[in-house]
């Protein structure tokens, strides 16, 4: 697996760009598959309908750009990757999303750009 992110920061914006990719050589437990679908990876997209037991390949880019108000953040995001199983071909997906941050809670809404349909997702949570 190789990850790789970089971030510029000015004054109360900042812009990044992390990529991730990985592959499994031989059969991996369930538990070492790779996953996309998550609150930080393909955002908006369901990991069981990507693939309900994952994947031995994987690639995965995220570019955001955020703006700071005191202690709160808003960010506009690009998702876009791919999972697949050696032998079969790669369908890369993409989304869309906004996201406002204050302190470790953040409230999401993604779009999972799919062919003829908007279908927002949205999510709330913490980060540690």
């Amino acid at each position: 697996m190789v990850s790789f992110r970089y971030e510029i920061k000015s004054g109360r914006q900042t812009a990044s760009d992390e990529m991730i990719g990985g592959s499994v050589a031989g059969q991996a437990p369930l538990f070492e598959r790779f996953v996309l679908g998550s609150d930080s990876t393909l955002r908006g997209w369901d990991r069981y309908a990507i693939d309900p037991v994952g994947g031995n390949r994987m690639v995965h880019n995220s570019m955001t750009y955020g703006y700071q108000f005191g202690e709160r953040t808003a960010e506009v995001f690009y998702d876009a990757g791919s999972l697949w199983n050696s032998g079969r071909a790669a369908q890369i997906r993409h989304s869309v999303g906004v996201s406002y941050r204050q302190g470790i809670f953040v409230l999401t809404t993604a779009f999972p750009v799919a062919e003829g349909r908007i279908c927002p997702v949205f999510m709330a949570g913490m980060n540690y």
